[in-house]
């Protein structure tokens, strides 16, 4: 069985627990809100590590922010990373149509359009080693 060693915390206690480590939150209720859409861990720990101070992270024995950092720097990048992701599966799904358009289309022009002919393992190379 797994334990959480990680008490349940309110979002307020988030906020809280967050302005003890020096983040700056300036808009309470607008870090309520974000966390209400997304969890601390999606927000905080998945960003957090570039606003550190690795000094007063050492000193105090638990993170610590760098002076001036806040909630909504964390949440820029927060932002910026899901554009990226959007952006970049946008080009995939483009990749993987002319992809697939034209390994059908060889396979087709060589194998013919009959299931079994282009499903067979035989007409499929299994590459070579490269060492």
């Amino acid at each position: 069985m797994i334990y959480l060693t990680k008490p349940f915390l309110t979002t307020e206690e988030q906020i809280q627990l967050l302005k003890e480590r020096d983040l700056i939150i300036t808009d309470e209720e607008e870090a309520l809100k974000w966390f209400s859409l997304h969890s601390y861990y999606s927000i905080i720990n998945g960003y957090k590590d570039i606003f550190l101070c690795p000094e007063k992270t050492k000193k105090a024995g638990g993170d610590r922010f760098k002076d001036d950092t806040t909630f909504k720097d964390i949440i820029n990048l927060f932002e910026l990373d899901i554009q990226l992701r959007k952006e970049i599966l946008s080009i995939l799904e483009v990749v993987e149509s002319i992809l697939s358009n034209n390994i059908a289309y060889i396979l087709g022009e060589r194998y013919g359009h009959r299931k079994e002919d282009y499903l067979n393992k035989s007409i499929f190379r299994k590459g070579r080693k490269i060492e």
